[in-house]
C-alpha cells in the first residue's frame, strides 16, 4: 500500500485520514505544523498500545516523513484526555466521524457511547439540510418523504 502526499501538506493545520480494518473503522490525524500524529481507535482501551493496526501505524509514519521530515510525536487515545470509548455495538464509524469532527474543531470530547443514537440522527439531519433532497427523489424515492419528515 502506498500513499501520495500533496505538495503543500506540510503547511496544513491537520490532515484527517479515515482508516478501515476488517470490521472496524479507525482514524489518524496528522498535524504537520506541530509534527504530531494521532492514531485513534474507539477500542483503544482494549489494546496495550491503544491502536488496532500496526500496518497502518507503519504506513502513516512513512506518510508523515514524506509530509515533513523529522521526528514526529505519536499519540493514541491512551495519551489524550477524555477520549470516548466504544464499549458495545457497531458504532465505530460514528466514533471515527466524531473524533474527526472534534479534532477539526479543536474541541474537548463531550460525547459518549450513550449518545450514538442521537449522533446518528444528528448526522443524518446535518447531511440532509446541507445536501438537500431535490436530486435524491429520483435516485432514492423511498427515502424522500421519510428524509423530509426527519427535518
Amino acid at each position: 500500500m502506498e500513499m501520495t502526499v500533496q505538495k503543500d501538506a506540510d503547511q496544513k493545520d491537520a490532515i484527517i485520514i479515515p482508516l478501515w480494518i476488517r470490521g472496524h473503522f479507525l482514524l489518524s490525524v496528522m498535524r504537520p505544523l506541530q509534527k504530531e500524529i494521532s492514531f485513534l481507535d474507539s477500542h483503544y482501551f482494549r489494546r496495550a498500545d491503544g491502536f488496532s493496526s500496526q500496518a497502518y501505524r507503519n504506513l502513516l509514519r512513512d506518510v508523515a516523513q514524506q509530509t515533513a521530515v523529522g521526528t514526529w510525536v505519536e499519540k493514541t487515545a491512551l495519551d489524550l484526555e477524555g477520549v470516548p470509548k466504544q464499549t458495545h455495538g457497531n458504532d465505530c464509524g460514528v466514533f471515527m466521524i466524531m473524533y474527526a469532527w472534534y479534532f477539526a474543531m479543536e474541541a474537548s470530547f463531550d460525547f459518549s457511547v450513550d449518545d450514538m443514537f442521537l449522533l446518528r440522527r444528528w448526522w443524518c439531519i446535518v447531511l440532509l439540510e446541507n445536501l438537500g433532497l431535490e436530486g435524491y427523489g429520483r435516485k432514492f424515492a423511498h427515502f424522500t418523504e421519510e428524509g423530509q419528515a426527519t427535518l
